[in-house]
């Protein structure tokens, strides 16, 4: 029997993950991507090579560093740790029970527990009464559309009485949801695409540059997601004046509550079309 790593793995993948359980194509992919993140971690924390790995190097504690680089750098939250953490486990069964002389190895890492799913601190909800304080922002670029029009809307807001809004098909909206009384609205980000403007009738289809519209699309999220985000929840960004707006609103709690923002609470910043 091998005490090398990657044949362990690949056993493991083939006659296990696809042959004896014959999991899905997404479980398989989420066992696969398990390894994609742990070896090359793995190789670095024991100073070797990928290739050369002992499976005496992947101690409970190498796994157990894993999951805290997950969840610290990657911003992994409960679910996904322990959807990593399943994986690991179930491939140290595998090798404990076609090579005995590595039982003990796979008992020690298999006593490592899942993480328990903490409660939220705050509500999340859309607010569908607009109760709450919420920023909504519709960004023209003149490459993707030419012309928009404009509408005037009244308004019953002390010193307002009226304000002009832009509309058109082309059009791409920011929506910031807010705080009130606890509840965090949900935040989005969305467009048309050509084949639901025209299947709905949502205006001129015809006058918007729709791969200029896709392009400017991603350079917005890319943007957002990578430079302005200052954490992320779940896979979800989050932007600074949120993360703000979460801690002052938290600070209200009493001490005795178990907070932890970035990994107990869903907040969907950003939901692409």
């Amino acid at each position: 029997m091998s005490n090398l790593v990657g044949p362990w793995v690949r056993r493991f993948l083939v006659e296990y993950v696809i042959g004896e359980r014959n999991y899905s194509p997404n479980t398989q992919h989420s066992y696969r991507d398990t390894f994609r993140l742990f070896l090359p971690f793995a190789a670095r924390q024991c100073r070797c090579a990928v290739d050369r790995l002992p499976l005496a190097k992947v101690t409970s504690k190498v796994i157990r560093t894993f999951l805290t680089h997950l969840e610290q750098v990657r911003y992994c939250g409960p679910a996904t740790l322990n959807q990593r953490l399943a994986a690991l486990r179930a491939w140290c069964g595998f090798v404990g029970l076609n090579s005995p002389e590595h039982l003990e190895w796979s008992r020690q890492i298999r006593n490592i527990h899942f993480k328990k799913h903490a409660p939220a601190p705050l509500n999340i909800s859309s607010d569908k009464h607009g109760h709450g304080f919420a920023v909504l922002l519709q960004l023209w670029s003149s490459t993707v559309i030419p012309n928009v029009g404009f509408e005037r809307i009244a308004l019953k807001v002390p010193g307002h009485s009226f304000r002009y809004r832009i509309s058109g098909v082309g059009l791409i909206q920011l929506y910031f949801g807010g705080e009130h009384k606890r509840v965090i609205a949900q935040s989005h980000y969305r467009h048309w695409n050509e084949a639901g403007a025209r299947q709905r009738g949502a205006g001129d289809a015809d006058s918007v540059d729709w791969h200029a519209l896709s392009q400017l699309s991603g350079r917005i999220q890319r943007h957002l997601r990578n430079k302005i985000s200052v954490a992320k929840v779940r896979g979800r960004p989050i932007l600074p004046s949120a993360l703000a707006g979460l801690s002052s609103v938290s600070a209200n709690r009493p001490k005795s509550a178990n907070l932890d923002i970035e990994r107990c609470m869903v907040v969907r910043l950003l939901r692409g079309s």
